[in-house]
Formats: C-alpha cells, structure tokens, sequence
C-alpha cells in the first residue's frame, strides 16, 4: 500500500514538473509573439506616415489623383484600425502571460504542497 501512494505521489510530481515546464515554455512562446506584434505595429504606424506623406505628395502633384488619394485614406484608416486591434491583441497576450505565469506559480505551489504532504506520509508511515 506504502508503495502504491509512493508510486502516485512519485507520478504526481513528475507530473506537476511536466505540467510547470509546458506552462513556462508557452509562456516564453507568448512572450515572443508579443514581440512580433509589437514590431508589426510599429510598421504599420511607419505605413501609416508613408501613406500621409505619399497623398500630400500626390495632391500638390495631380489632382486626377484625387480618388486615389481617397482610397489611400481608407486604407490609412484600416491601418490605424489594424494598429489599435494589435495593440489589444499584445495586451490580451500580456494578460494570458501573466495568467500562464500565475498557473505556473500554482503548479509550483501544488508540486511543492504534493512533496511536502508525500514527506509527511513517509514519516508517519515510519512512526507506525
């Protein structure tokens, strides 16, 4: 019986370990696509300037360019749109990390409360 409880709880941990270190690395893959995100909202934001500068230019050097300049509007809007939709995609990421990283500090508590509470069971089983 002794061995079965050593066996699970043996399990157990092993299994809290597995469950933490899956948990960092997602943690760490989040934390790299919030990067990328951040890098592609900062180009859009460089677009979005050259756009601008590009339909001044295009105003001042034809006026038969003037839908164009309208569509180019419209996408400069999408663009600001799609910046502002990254920003909220890289703060939900930021809260799913830390979400990760307090699921990471549970499974580290639960691994730790598991070997305390395997500890105790040896020892009782000793002073039986």
């Amino acid at each position: 019986m002794t061995e079965k409880i050593k066996d699970s709880s043996a399990k157990v941990i092993s299994s809290a370990k597995d469950m933490s270190k899956v948990l960092e690395d997602g943690g760490i893959l989040i934390r790299k696509v919030l990067g990328e995100f951040m890098m592609i909202s900062d180009g859009i934001i460089e677009v979005n300037a050259s756009m601008e500068d590009v339909r001044e230019r295009s105003d001042e050097g034809m006026k038969a360019i003037g839908k164009v300049a309208e569509g180019m509007e419209e996408v400069a809007s999408t663009s600001e749109k799609m910046a502002s939709s990254s920003e909220e995609t890289s703060a939900t990421i930021e809260e799913q990390t830390s979400a990760v990283q307090q699921l990471n500090d549970t499974m580290n508590s639960v691994r730790e409360y598991a070997s305390n509470t395997y500890a105790e069971m040896i020892e009782n089983f000793k002073g039986e």
